[in-house]
């Protein structure tokens, strides 16, 4: 909770016995960034629930409104970002 990025409330994920499925809900602070440009095997989607979001997908940007589902293979380099003075909440599955 004193990240001054956010917070994430977690719901899913291996602590629990999830092999393949992981689900929480993040806030994420104006103009902050949830984590660096990353990659991994399992695919993601972030669906924004408040906000105004910037997803960036193997070197493209995208701004993605409340709403919006977006969808991430594992092999891509991604992050997402608020795009806005605003904190964005997102859902990740």
């Amino acid at each position: 909770m004193d990240d001054p990025r956010g917070y994430a409330k977690v719901y899913v994920d291996s602590s629990l016995g999830a092999e393949h499925l992981s689900m929480h809900i993040s806030v994420i602070k104006g103009g902050m960034r949830a984590h660096d440009l990353h990659q991994h095997d399992e695919e993601e989607i972030y669906f924004i629930l408040e906000g105004i979001a910037e997803a960036t997908i193997d070197g493209e940007a995208f701004i993605a409104n409340a709403g919006t589902a977006i969808f991430v293979t594992g092999d891509k380099m991604h992050a997402i970002r608020n795009y806005s003075d605003d904190t964005i909440k997102y859902q990740f599955l």
